[in-house]
């Protein structure tokens, strides 16, 4: 069997544009250093269409080696009122060339910086039901005011 071929169609499920709280930084604890991200506010436009509710968060570790693990809880509220539960992990690492243009507030060139995530989510709206069974795969942009996402699914 030539697995080479077995490439998924991947569709844009929606693009996620996501404001945080000033982070607390927690220090340096024996997995890593630790820094929760708040989320205020945010918005999804695509084949999933919202709003982002106020509360949620990434509670994230830097490694050692520079690697930062995120660990993100939030909640969509699309437009004809679903609640979706949306959970991810993810992964970045930066380039010195990245660290450097966010130390100065700016946002780093997207090439200069490695930054995914693997969205899973979970409702109880009967017209979103597809989603439970759904594994999201995301692509993060750094931005000063915070992460924008395109998030994709296997079709």
């Amino acid at each position: 069997m030539n697995h080479d071929l077995d490439l998924p169609e991947l569709e844009l499920l929606y693009e996620a544009d996501v404001r945080l709280a000033a982070p607390e930084l927690h220090g340096t604890t024996p997995a890593g250093d630790r820094a929760v991200h708040v989320i205020t506010s945010g918005s999804v436009t695509g084949r999933l269409s919202g709003s982002i509710l106020p509360g949620g968060g990434n509670w994230g570790l830097t490694l050692p080696d520079g690697t930062g693990e995120l660990d993100v809880r939030c909640t969509f509220r699309l437009d004809d009122g679903a609640l979706v539960y949306v959970t991810y992990q993810g992964r970045t690492r930066m380039s010195p060339e990245a660290l450097e243009a966010r130390a100065a507030g700016r946002a780093p060139e997207r090439s200069s910086y490695y930054f995914y995530i693997t969205p899973y989510f979970s409702t109880a709206a009967p017209q979103h039901a597809w989603l439970n069974g759904t594994v999201g795969l995301g692509l993060g942009y750094m931005r000063p005011e915070g992460p924008l996402y395109r998030v994709f699914a296997a079709v």
